[in-house]
């Protein structure tokens, strides 16, 4: 079953069910590594990103918003990571990864690992977890775990201070509800629900 991109941007959405107390997330926890250790985290300039990795395999962008700063545009590359940001502000807030040669943490979770080892790396509380069925024709279920911080002292001091103080990091693991294989992973800077509407509008190929 072929993923596609934004399926689980979308998906954020939809309500958080479960809550408890849960690790403290640090930005090693944040941070994503490819195999030629270069490292990806939230609010980096996207032209950063293209320095590292150079021009994207593909570009997405809506159209839909009124004033055209808002809308977001997807970098794409093909070794499997995407990145969103606004048009006017250029710094990510949304990194997707679907790929095992992208890894999270110097623990190097990635694609591929099971439910398990990415609860001896993050704990077992999360902030929220969710099965969903995202298939009408195999029924397909897909666990998303969720761990997220409002920490000021990793929150991107680039941020304007009236939205720092608002924002939320967080990484969220999608898993096979039934192996428990991690399929894709996702890290989010969260600054309103304004902001996760804007995916309702986002092209899916």
């Amino acid at each position: 079953m072929k993923y596609k991109c934004f399926l689980f941007a979308f998906l954020f959405m939809l309500s958080f069910t479960s809550y408890a107390e849960q690790k403290n997330l640090t930005e090693e926890m944040l941070t994503v590594t490819d195999k030629n250790g270069n490292e990806f985290y939230l609010y980096m300039n996207k032209n950063e990103v293209i320095e590292k990795l150079g021009e994207p395999d593909k570009i997405s962008f809506t159209t839909n918003y009124p004033n055209d700063k808002y809308n977001i545009v997807a970098i794409e590359y093909s070794e499997g990571i995407v990145f969103n940001y606004r048009k006017g502000f250029e710094k990510i807030f949304l990194l997707e990864i679907s790929k095992p040669i992208f890894y999270i943490s110097s623990s190097k979770i990635k694609v591929s690992m099971n439910l398990k080892e990415v609860q001896n790396i993050y704990g077992e509380q999360y902030s929220s977890s969710k099965v969903y069925i995202t298939s009408e024709i195999d029924n397909t279920k897909i666990l998303r775990i969720v761990y997220e911080t409002n920490d000021q002292k990793i929150i991107s001091n680039d941020i304007d201070p009236e939205d720092k103080e608002g924002c939320t990091y967080s990484v969220q693991f999608f898993f096979d509800n039934n192996t428990k294989k991690l399929i894709l992973f996702q890290l989010f800077a969260d600054f309103g629900v304004w902001q996760r509407i804007l995916f309702l509008v986002m092209p899916v190929d």
